[in-house]
């Protein structure tokens, strides 16, 4: 736990602060009446943690020369205020505090505050967040390496960042990977947006003792974003308008602002994620426009039109050792072709549901009592969505997927063999080495003249054919040159 020092001159406040605390032996109260004082107390207590009060005399502002002596690289500083001028919370910040608090919160808010703070913080990572991030994300994910870019740029620039996409491709999954990898839980902050979505929620929460009391509206700032160190908002843009505007309302003060209610924003990157195009929600109109505008790093989250066999072999490859069950065998490259198969027919597999697919074939194993997968398995592959139609003639499509395997590894046999004796030929001084490349070249030809292919193969094999007969004929002009006799 961290060490916190309270410094201020109302000893009355401070004693309803420590009581409401409860037995915290690792905070700490001193009253002080000036600098000195306060510097005098740092010393002597060795905090991790200041709460420090703006004003330490009737008419002073020392709060502003104590921070100036403080090391804030090493000494996190809160800074209690009951003044709502926005210039006096920058300079704060420019001086290193963490952020200022309004004195006025409740007890309620200033326990949640207090015993959030002295848990101890992550230490920032000297890493290069690019470098960071990408190996942390190579362990579970693919395709990942501009995903993990905008975040290194977001959280080094202090810009806020959208990613946006189709469902299912691990927007969310990827970004809480990477900010944890920087930050402890309690720096973060999730908030899921929606149509029940309200400003109350925001904001974090309604005082109803407020409400009925002083028959006001005030809000708990300290239990929503405002007050976290990274904040990650899920489908933002399907929350209702109102709630759209008060937010963007928000993020360009920094602030909240509601009546005479103020607190100050300490978030220091937000990261929307949302399935809809930042582009169409902009021309809903100019307040939806600004909104956009406060996430200037942006970035579509998919396979960029690549869902080939080998995106989804990989995937399998990538996630395989952390699900249980089953081994999958040679059924993973059946799986990778008919996820590459639907995809191909406009019905796009997303990763997610490539995922279930794996763990549901691995299931049906299971429940016949066997230890590996077989064709058998992929009958329940009716049950994912989009791939009804597929388990309708679950025959046919394996007799397909079975033969596009076949002939992919065919092409790959002959493209090895190929290869192999390509730098052969030139290095020879044996024309009988020649004479059999070029036997075997023949032999290739005729053998991928019989085979049969996919129509999306047929251009892959037409140009393994022309560099074979490339081949052949080099092989024979070098057989006959060796042949000659040399005068």
């Amino acid at each position: 736990m961290r060490k916190i020092l309270f410094i201020d001159d109302n000893t009355e406040w401070m004693n309803s602060v420590k009581r409401a605390l409860g037995r915290l032996k690792d905070v700490v109260f001193a009253q002080c009446r000036s600098v000195s004082d306060a510097l005098e107390a740092v010393e002597k207590h060795e905090p991790d943690v200041i709460f420090l009060d703006h004003r330490l005399s009737d008419d002073g502002h020392e709060g502003f020369e104590v921070i100036k002596q403080l090391d804030t690289h090493h000494i996190a500083v809160y800074v209690n205020t009951v003044l709502r001028a926005t210039e006096v919370h920058i300079e704060y910040m420019a001086l290193g505090a963490e952020r200022s608090v309004n004195k006025d919160m409740s007890l309620e808010e200033w326990c949640k505050l207090i015993r959030e703070v002295r848990q101890p913080r992550k230490p920032r990572s000297k890493e290069n967040p690019n470098t960071l991030f990408r190996d942390v994300l190579s362990k579970e994910f693919i395709k990942f390496e501009k995903v993990a870019r905008v975040l290194a740029l977001a959280v080094t620039s202090g810009k806020n960042c959208l990613l946006w996409g189709p469902a299912g491709h691990g927007k969310s999954e990827m970004t809480l990977a990477c900010i944890k990898a920087i930050a402890e839980n309690q720096e973060i902050f999730i908030q899921s947006f929606g149509e029940g979505m309200d400003e109350a929620t925001l904001w974090g929460g309604l005082d109803f003792r407020a409400l009925e009391d002083e028959k006001v509206l005030r809000y708990f700032p300290t239990e929503s974003f405002m007050a976290k160190r990274f904040a990650i908002f899920e489908e933002m843009f399907d929350a209702p308008a109102n709630v759209l505007l008060a937010l963007k309302d928000t993020l360009t003060a920094r602030e909240l602002r509601k009546g005479a209610q103020r607190f100050s924003m300490t978030t220091e990157v937000i990261i929307a994620i949302t399935n809809k195009d930042p582009d169409e929600v902009s021309d809903l109109g100019p307040a939806a426009h600004a909104l956009v505008e406060r996430f200037p790093l942006q970035i579509k989250v998919d396979w960029g039109g690549h869902y080939r066999a080998e995106d989804y072999r990989e995937l399998f490859d990538k996630v395989g050792p952390f699900m249980d069950g089953p081994k999958i065998n040679g059924q993973g490259e059946v799986l990778a072709q008919i996820m590459a198969r639907c995809s191909s027919q406009g019905n796009i597999v997303s990763p997610r549901t490539a995922v279930h697919a794996l763990g549901v074939v691995k299931s049906a194993a299971i429940l016949d009592d066997r230890d590996h997968v077989q064709r058998c398995d992929l009958v329940d592959l009716q049950l994912l969505p989009g791939m009804e139609e597929f388990a309708g003639n679950i025959d046919e499509e394996l007799r397909v997927v079975g033969e596009r395997i076949e002939a992919d590894q065919t092409l790959t046999q002959i493209q090895s063999t190929w290869e192999d004796h390509r730098d052969t030929v030139d290095a020879t001084r044996d024309p009988l080495v020649a004479l059999r490349t070029v036997k075997l070249m023949r032999q290739l030809v005729d053998e991928l003249a019989d085979l049969t292919v996919p129509e999306d193969m047929n251009e892959a094999k037409q140009n393994l054919r022309a560099k074979i007969e490339a081949l052949l004929e080099t092989a024979n002009d070098r057989a006959i040159d060796l042949a000659e006799p040399t005068s």
